[in-house]
């Protein structure tokens, strides 16, 4: 909860938790409702971003893959909370390519693409980084442009290509470089339209991130808390503040698989504590 005072003294109390729960909700029947017309290609082939190396996903026994709670959470903790679980903050997706144009395409799940506070590139947008190994840090490529609904499509969606042209890549980028790409914080992926394309180069994942529903010697970090846990009110995904810590804590090695996975299960917008199991 969030108090702001106006110049005529008038208090007004921001209900984060519901007016986004509000937001998201109605638009999840539309996204089922019928089959959606193909999104742009871009003249690039795509792979389903499911089967490359995917971060911050917490469970497996999930509604739709790219949420955030489980489906028994459902009816265990507030409608608002479950719903802001549908939002995929945090989560990402990790490759590898030498390719030099890059495209990123989802579907979103509300029409609700931004807030008055909050633009569409933080809201429902994504943030493609590579990963500079010269310098052993994640530099950032761009940000996804969000499109209203529209021309055929009945929800806004993602269709953007960045370029990374070999003839200007510094030491440190040659052949093959791996991109991490963040998803939105306070909008949903539609299922199945989550995508990486590229020329007539390959995508590698050496290797999916173990979630906490399977053995791992690597202990996760689960970061729960309000609505600024979630992403509030970044600009774009890659600026909020754990997705910053999780490239911090990239490992030097050539691997995909982060050394600490951070997962927000979930936020609450009011500080209270919601119990799981």
């Amino acid at each position: 909860m969030c108090l702001c005072r106006l110049s005529n003294g008038c208090v007004y109390r921001l209900k984060l938790l519901e007016t986004m729960a509000t937001l998201l909700a109605p638009l999840l029947l539309v996204a089922a409702a019928s089959p959606s017309p193909p999104l742009p290609d871009n003249n690039l082939s795509w792979t389903n971003a499911t089967t490359l190396t995917v971060g911050g996903r917490g469970f497996n026994d999930t509604a739709t893959f790219w949420e955030r709670l489980p489906k028994a959470a459902n009816g265990k903790v507030n409608g608002g909370v479950y719903g802001l679980s549908k939002a995929s903050a945090g989560m990402s997706v990790r490759f590898k390519s030498s390719a030099a144009p890059v495209g990123v395409r989802y579907r979103l799940l509300s029409a609700a693409i931004d807030m008055w506070h909050m633009p569409s590139t933080g809201v429902s947008g994504a943030d493609l980084y590579v990963f500079d190994a010269g310098n052993v840090t994640w530099r950032w490529v761009g940000t996804c442009k969000v499109i209203a609904a529209g021309d055929g499509q009945p929800l806004p969606y993602v269709a953007s290509t960045f370029s990374f042209p070999h003839a200007s890549r510094p030491p440190g980028f040659d052949g093959e470089v791996r991109y991490k790409l963040h998803l939105p914080t306070y909008n949903g992926v539609a299922e199945g339209s989550l995508e990486i394309g590229v020329d007539n180069h390959a995508v590698h994942r050496p290797g999916r991130d173990p979630t906490p529903d399977t053995p791992d010697a690597v202990r996760p970090i689960v970061w729960y808390g309000t609505s600024i846990a979630q992403g509030c009110c970044a600009s774009r995904p890659g600026q909020i503040f754990t997705n910053q810590i999780s490239r911090r804590l990239t490992p030097v090695r050539d691997s995909l698989s982060d050394p600490h996975r951070i997962y927000i299960p979930y936020c609450t917008g009011r500080g209270n504590w919601e119990r799981l199991r």
